[in-house]
């Protein structure tokens, strides 16, 4: 059933974003951590709040962006919304007004928002593509 299909997905997404060949960013912690030596910060809501307090110097994922280098950005709410940037759990600002030029909605799936390089071909995606 649905669960199933979400689990399935869920495994197939753990296992993607382990993968070093796929450099992506996300505000999702349980995947962030899953990037092992890349994981970003693995809490986002503390990661925001130190980043816009400049505790953190974001330069170098704002460079990654600015250069597409990341195959995709999860986030759990859309980007493109108003709201994103009062989300406590979101990216930081200036990481936000980044990827909005430089990324878009490839797909909206088990309550996640993908987005993928603006510069890249349309393709597949990532396993939330697949069933």
């Amino acid at each position: 059933g649905q669960l199933n299909g979400k689990q399935g997905t869920l495994r197939r997404l753990f296992r993607e974003v382990e993968d070093p060949r796929r450099p992506f960013l996300t505000d999702v912690g349980m995947f962030d951590i899953r990037q092992g030596e890349r994981t970003v910060f693995g809490d986002p809501w503390k990661f925001k709040l130190m980043a816009e307090n400049g505790q953190i110097d974001t330069t170098v994922i704002q460079k990654n962006i600015d250069h597409e280098y990341y195959d995709l950005i999860f986030c759990q709410r859309d980007l493109f919304s108003p709201e994103y940037e009062t989300f406590e759990f979101g990216l930081p600002r200036v990481l936000v007004q980044r990827a909005r030029r430089h990324y878009r909605l490839a797909l909206f799936k088990y309550g996640l928002y993908v987005y993928g390089r603006r510069g890249a071909q349309p393709g597949s995606t990532s396993a939330l593509d697949r069933p």
